[in-house]
């Protein structure tokens, strides 16, 4: 995996509005409304937060490999779609006076499916009104005044279906380029209507800018959180990311938490920061 090259590439795109996508088809229980969610949903979107990334890295990778453009001056981004068994992966270009895919190409849990690869560069294919509606979320977010805590953001949106109604996830996530530097700070979720057109909540996943250098020996990251009662998706995300714990400290009540292993468990011990890193945000 060419961690490097899909950095750049990922940071090009950010610029260019660029948008992951994440499709469930999975039906919640009524209890997971958009705007109160439990510690089970928390942990579910940030499984799928953490899917979505590793679909979308080695998914570019394979299209690299396979020979796709991937600097063509008329992309603007991309999007990847679940359909339970597997992810497809399309870079959107220019098409016409609205976008169409480019490059296309299956992942499963396998990893990529080489025969599935498609070049559409010079016949670019018109996106389906659901495809347009999951591109249109993060641009619809853009337009937010928002804390930002790096010049480079990823947008990830995941479309969840609640009770019978569908909303766009749609999250913005600060990004470094330098592999020992964790941005602790400057990420948001937005929720979106299905077609992407109007924002139905905002939430700051903190109140200022913090990051933390990872240095060789770190087991652990530690973080004090002040916007929430319990640690939610994003810290999921993290302790993926990092691969590694993170504990978290709730500002308001002192309270104790491990995100471990895409799980959300409050500890009664004492946390040893000894070898952690530990912004407050």
């Amino acid at each position: 995996m060419n961690q490097p090259v899909f950095q750049s590439l990922l940071f090009t795109f950010i610029i260019l509005m660029l948008c992951f996508t994440f499709e469930s088809n999975a039906q919640l229980d009524n209890e997971y409304t958009h705007l109160d969610y439990s510690i089970e949903f928390r942990e579910f979107l940030g499984h799928r937060l953490s899917q979505q990334d590793w679909a979308a890295e080695v998914g570019t990778d394979a299209l690299l490999a396979a020979g796709a453009n991937l600097k063509h001056k008329k992309l603007v981004g991309f999007i990847v779609e679940n359909n339970e068994t597997h992810w497809t992966l399309s870079y959107l270009g220019k098409r016409n006076f609205s976008q169409g895919i480019y490059y296309q190409i299956e992942v499963t849990t396998q990893g990529p499916v080489k025969q599935t690869f498609k070049d559409y560069s010079d016949k670019p294919v018109k996106l389906t009104d659901w495809q347009k509606s999951i591109f249109r979320a993060s641009k619809t977010a853009m337009k937010t005044d928002l804390l930002l805590c790096s010049n480079n953001y990823n947008s990830v949106v995941l479309t969840l279906t609640l009770g019978e109604t569908k909303y766009l996830y749609t999250y913005f996530l600060a990004a470094s380029n330098k592999p020992n530097i964790s941005i602790m700070g400057g990420h948001h979720r937005f929720i979106l209507n299905a077609d992407g057109k109007k924002i139905l909540q905002h939430k700051a996943h903190t109140k200022s800018c913090l990051t933390s250098e990872i240095i060789g020996n770190s087991s652990a990251l530690g973080v004090t959180h002040f916007n929430d009662t319990i640690p939610n998706e994003l810290h999921i995300y993290m302790s993926y990311l990092y691969e590694m714990p993170v504990f978290v400290i709730i500002a308001e009540d002192e309270s104790k938490w491990l995100v471990q292993e895409g799980k959300i468990t409050a500890v009664d011990s004492e946390i040893d920061g000894s070898d952690q890193q530990s912004p407050n945000n």
